[in-house]
């Protein structure tokens, strides 16, 4: 037997049952074929998925132990998919591969995690409730933000997919879809976006070298630390953008740092700033915080 629950995040395989199924809103310990199997352990309630989605994640899991992957993180993606069972399986067989994943239900609540967050890619359904994937990818274009975007479609007419490509979407792959190609997919396009993000950030007199970390001036230069650099790119990337410490912290620092700390970093910069003769200076007005050209 193999069941996953949603709750632990857990799931496991019985040999002894001799069958593949999920426990329906049932403790884990269930009942199949007469013979008791101690589904997950800490008697968690498994949420249902189907036969097949769990027998994809239990091969996939399998295939990932015996390939040694390196399980750091690739990438963060956004996930929104409306089936519940196929969220949940794509979502774990996506983590196994090293990625975060943000899962989402409809096109309402990815339209605004998007504009909370940063991804590296957004995975969107075409049919989903409150907003269709197509204008979650059409309304990130006209905020001008260019994540790359996967759309999952069900619809087979060439003039749907070209519509979906034509609203801002960069690849499309048509359901039922086999893992393998969309794992191969979100890594190309997540590989292809790295290669093309800039290195070299420029502003008024400053450079910052992402890769390096190198922040130069007029007077010289320095590295920051991978945080500082992490937050002075964000001002960087745009010209006369602002920012609250909360949108800082969800841009950049997810469960890195909290809001007060945030000050903290904009004091190192700063100071870093004026050693090199920048002109440039983080400049806090109440709750919002603006880069800005100094004489």
């Amino acid at each position: 037997m193999y069941g996953y629950c949603a709750k632990t995040g857990m799931y496991g395989c019985c040999a002894k049952a001799g069958t593949y199924a999920i426990a329906q809103r049932q403790v884990c310990t269930a009942v199949v074929q007469r013979q008791e199997c101690i589904v997950i352990t800490q008697r968690q309630e498994c949420i249902v998925i189907t036969q097949r989605l769990a027998y994809m994640i239990y091969l996939h899991g399998n295939l990932c132990r015996n390939e040694d992957k390196d399980m750091s993180t690739k990438g963060k993606i956004l996930y929104a998919e409306d089936e519940l069972g196929l969220s949940m399986a794509v979502s774990e067989i996506l983590k196994m591969e090293g990625f975060e994943v943000t899962a989402v239900m409809d096109g309402l609540a990815a339209d605004e995690v998007l504009q909370k967050e940063h991804f590296d890619i957004a995975i969107l359904d075409i049919m989903m409730p409150g907003m269709e994937g197509t204008e979650v990818a059409r309304n990130m274009r006209n905020r001008e933000d260019y994540t790359p975007v996967l759309l999952l479609t069900a619809k087979a007419e060439t003039e749907d997919r070209i519509e979906g490509l034509n609203m801002g979407a960069d690849d499309y792959l048509a359901k039922p879809f086999a893992m393998g190609e969309l794992v191969a997919r979100v890594k190309a396009m997540v590989r292809r976006n790295k290669e093309y993000q800039q290195t070299v950030l420029n502003l008024a007199n400053v450079t910052l070298d992402l890769e390096s970390n190198e922040l130069s001036a007029k007077s010289g230069s320095l590295i920051l630390s991978v945080k500082e650099a992490k937050l002075l790119a964000l001002f960087l990337e745009k010209e006369n953008v602002s920012y609250s410490k909360e949108e800082i912290v969800k841009r950049v620092f997810p469960g890195e740092v909290d809001t007060e700390e945030i000050a903290l970093y904009i004091a190192y910069i700063n100071n870093k700033l004026v050693q090199i003769h920048g002109n440039l200076q983080l400049v806090q007005e109440e709750e919002i915080i603006q880069l800005r050209k100094t004489a």
